[in-house]
């Protein structure tokens, strides 16, 4: 699948964007990006995700979505977001075609029997 990057943050309110381009993937580990993919540089308890956008791009990233300010040295459409979770989750949800708008779900709820009960739904179904 391929989209454009506009089409992709379409909604999100990002602070900054810089350019636009076609997305063919997405990664959040920059190990894994290929060509034309749209990086996201998450930040968590032991690393930074910014400080790995220099590897996405020399692995041929496209884009890049963060949560900090354009670094200087990025030639590429860069899209400065306040949350950087909700913004995978919506541009996920978008490039993948609205996956869970195609999941069925039931709940089972109650003391004794659920695990029976999703058992008989599951063969069912």
């Amino acid at each position: 699948m391929v989209m454009r990057l506009g089409e992709l943050i379409e909604g999100l309110m990002p602070v900054a964007v810089t350019g636009d381009c076609l997305v063919e993937g997405l990664s959040c580990d920059s190990r894994n990006v290929g060509e034309g993919d749209l990086f996201f540089a998450v930040s968590g308890e032991h690393f930074d995700g910014n400080e790995f956008i220099t590897d996405a791009l020399m692995r041929g990233a496209g884009a890049i979505v963060s949560g900090s300010p354009l670094p200087l040295t990025v030639d590429v459409p860069y899209v400065q977001v306040q949350d950087i979770y909700t913004a995978m989750a919506g541009i996920a949800d978008r490039f993948y075609g609205h996956p869970s708008g195609r999941l069925s779900i039931t709940g089972i709820t109650g003391t004794n029997g659920k695990t029976t009960t999703s058992y008989i739904l599951h063969t069912i179904l």
